[in-house]
């Protein structure tokens, strides 16, 4: 017997007020959702049957998958100012993570820490409301964990960055242009926007620092230099000035891809206008950033207190445009020719010679110091030797070539007399062109180096006199010798551990662990709840199949049946609805 299995399809749901399968479909996922679970529906991980006469075992992929994605969890508007609605990922993970109780990033961790350590066992109350609650938690532990093992560490820093954005209802700041160190800015339940720079480092590598002059620009807090004005919650701080740095460590037991298991922990701590050199004097980057200058120190002593009198970072020349290679080498070889011009052994044309391809090198030299370091040039050219260690043979090569075209071996001439000798040479017209051409370009680095600079500790104690002043922390925060020469300050990891005081909060993670988290929410309740997660998985898989198939397996059809059974009769229990409700 041939049977019409389109027409068994089409009979099954037309007894069914006669509405069409994909309509029917999408009615039922909506009701699980908006009747059940009140929130949109992610796409659903496979997960294994259960095979009868066994309990079946709870994995991460029974859990609904959330697509990762930094682009897709992004939300960088801004407040007040209107933008384009957040993308549908971060909407789905939105919804989700809504339903974690607390109203700042302690109280939403302690929340998912109780969570995890004791979670609720449905046995009384609101279905609903425990359905929800489950899944947003379980949701949670799922994404961070795939979010943070499945990527390399960059990409996972990423994407931590922009889950966190999601779960405090914060908004990203773009890296490019951002005028400010911030990553996020998040709302601490107050309605006060408050800045993040965001550390997810491994335990032993945390570390916290960055650029002395850009964390002093969010400080200062000037809108001419920094988009930190923004934040009322800074200007509330001590010195009127704020960052405040939220340094995660991951400690994982296993060390590749999903088998990671372990945990994150999390550390706070502020750092504001009036704390800073008390903070950065305790790392050795800190305090060579937070020397302060000794007349300024001065001025302020005997009672100055005019600005313009006691800035002396406006009397410092700005930073030279280098000129061009080509520029560099030709000044080169004006020198090197004074500097061999008294040499009688050789004829001017040989001389000339050498001249010409020792600064074609020197040229060469610096391009490719250029291509290399990705634009920054590099005049740097000889030391006691001449060339440095990289150009020795290059040189004695040149040498040879010029003056002794007959001497055997090239290996042993860089190591004779007559290589070192020119060699002492190139030093010595180098060391003059350094000193009177090159830094002759660079008034502004001669302009610093004539400033005497207090030491940390004197620098500390003058700073501190100062904190009644905010005006003017920001005022010395500019003439100092970090902010100037654009230095580089480090905290590590012991200090950030000291500084925060202690943890604030650490979260499980892992595949193992969020099975784990599973098998305690065991009930018959969300055993029927994942039922239907697993058959709309299973009915989208085997319609798919069964219409790209060509309408001819049978089987796949009754599969589809089947599984849109389940749908509307475990939807119907879960929702407590009659089905025609349901329909």
């Amino acid at each position: 017997m041939n049977t019409n299995w389109d027409l068994l399809v089409e009979n099954h749901f037309a007894a069914r007020k006669q509405k069409p399968l994909v309509e029917i479909l999408n009615q039922l996922i909506e009701q699980v959702m908006a009747e059940a679970l009140d929130f949109g529906m992610p796409e659903v991980l496979g997960e294994e049957g259960e095979t009868a006469g066994t309990q079946r075992t709870y994995t991460i992929d029974d859990i609904p998958l959330i697509p990762i994605s930094e682009l897709g969890w992004a939300n960088a508007r801004t407040p007040g100012k209107g933008s384009e609605p957040p993308p549908e990922q971060r909407t789905q993970l939105e919804q989700y993570l809504s339903n974690i109780g607390g109203t700042n990033l302690v109280e939403k961790l302690d929340a998912i820490s109780k969570f995890y350590n004791n979670p609720p066992t449905g046995r009384s109350g609101d279905r609903k409301q425990y359905i929800r609650e489950v899944l947003s938690f379980l949701v949670f532990f799922k994404t961070l964990t795939l979010a943070i093992t499945n990527f390399n560490a960059s990409a996972a820093g990423f994407n931590f960055e922009a889950f966190l954005s999601v779960l405090l209802k914060g908004r990203q700041i773009p890296a490019s242009g951002a005028g400010t160190i911030a990553d996020i800015a998040v709302d601490y339940g107050d309605g006060v926007e408050i800045p993040l720079s965001l550390k997810l480092y491994n335990e032993k590598g945390l570390e916290v620092g960055g650029s002395f002059r850009a964390l002093c620009n969010d400080l200062i807090n000037d809108a001419s230099i920094t988009n930190a004005a923004e934040w009322e919650w800074g200007k509330s701080q001590p010195g009127g000035g704020a960052m405040r740095y939220l340094a995660c460590t991951k400690n994982f037991y296993e060390t590749e891809g999903l088998d990671q298991t372990g945990h994150i922990d999390f550390y706070q701590l502020d750092i504001t206008r009036e704390n800073v050199f008390e903070v950065l004097i305790l790392s050795k980057k800190g305090r060579a950033c937070i020397k302060l200058p000794e007349v300024f120190v001065t001025r302020y002593n005997q009672g100055e207190r005019n600005p313009e009198m006691l800035d002396i970072s406006k009397g410092i020349p700005a930073a030279a445009e280098k000129p061009e290679p080509s520029i560099y080498a030709s000044t080169f070889a004006e020198y090197l020719e004074l500097q061999i011009s008294e040499i009688e052994e050789f004829d001017d044309q040989v001389k000339a010679t050498f001249v010409e391809q020792v600064a074609e090198l020197y040229e060469k030299n610096m391009e490719a110091s250029i291509e290399k370091s990705g634009g920054k040039l590099s005049w740097k050219f000889g030391g006691a030797r001449g060339p440095g260690v990289a150009n020795v043979t290059s040189l004695a090569l040149i040498t040879q070539q010029v003056f002794y075209p007959d001497y055997k071996g090239p290996g042993a001439f860089k190591r004779s007399d007559e290589a070192k000798y020119w060699a002492s040479h190139v030093a010595s017209a180098y060391a003059l062109f350094s000193k009177e051409f090159i830094k002759s370009l660079d008034l502004r680095k001669a302009a610093l180096e004539e400033i005497v600079f207090l030491s940390p500790e004197e620098s500390l104690k003058a700073y501190a006199a100062m904190r009644n002043d905010p005006e003017i922390l920001s005022l010395a925060l500019r003439n100092t010798i970090g902010y100037l020469r654009q230095l580089h300050w480090l905290l590590a990891r012991g200090m950030v551990y000291d500084l925060a005081g202690g943890k604030i909060a650490a979260l499980e993670i892992g595949s193992k662990k969020v099975g784990d988290l599973l098998e305690k929410v065991r009930n018959d309740l969300m055993k029927e709840v994942f039922e239907i997660f697993s058959a709309v998985q299973e009915l989208s898989r085997d319609l798919n199949a069964f219409f790209a198939g060509g309408l001819n397996d049978p089987k796949l059809a009754e599969k589809a049946i089947e599984s849109a059974n389940l749908i509307s009769t475990r939807t119907e229990e879960v929702a407590d609805v009659k089905g025609d409700e349901a329909m």
